[in-house]
């Protein structure tokens, strides 16, 4: 948070990127968000105090906190995004655009379905891996498997008819 209040945000990500190396450990960004916002506003608070008790100088970096603060809680709000519509209307390409921008989780029901042993291919329309029967396990199976990253705090994204 520091390293990003004095400008430079680039070593800030440098530098969260050496802990995870040398730490060994994986944590999701949304946790970081969270942290660096909770010590932006703690660090304004300081401020505030510092300022009542009389330091001119206080006053300059409790305003600059909060609104750091509030951007990082922003983007570290875990979020799950649904893209739906007909088929061949740009689902995937929307979803995978959207999953490269962001570094979220991008879960297809295309692929779960193939992952269900569903065949995939020309069929009458309401059947074969488009079944009542089969859809419902389909979306069934991508609630089950979007439930841990969304309670490991990542956000996903789910592309669906």
């Amino acid at each position: 948070m520091d390293l990003e209040r004095l400008g430079e945000p680039a070593l800030a990500a440098r530098f969260l990127d050496w802990y995870r190396e040398f730490s060994g450990r994986a944590h999701p960004s949304t946790l970081v968000e969270h942290y660096v916002g909770y010590r932006a506003h703690v660090r304004a608070k300081v401020a505030c105090l510092r300022h009542a008790q009389g330091d001119p100088n206080a006053a300059n970096e409790a305003a600059m906190l909060p609104p750091l603060a509030v951007r990082h809680l922003e983007r570290g709000r875990v979020r799950m995004v649904l893209v739906g519509g007909l088929p061949g209307t740009g689902k995937t390409t929307l979803g995978t655009a959207l999953a490269d921008a962001t570094g979220w989780s991008l879960l297809r029901s295309d692929e779960v379905r193939r992952d269900l042993g569903r065949k995939m291919g020309p069929a009458p329309y309401q059947a074969g891996a488009y079944s009542d029967e089969s859809v419902a396990a389909t979306y069934r199976e991508m609630l089950a498997r979007v439930r841990k990253p969304l309670e490991l705090g990542e956000p996903v994204i789910l592309d669906a008819s």
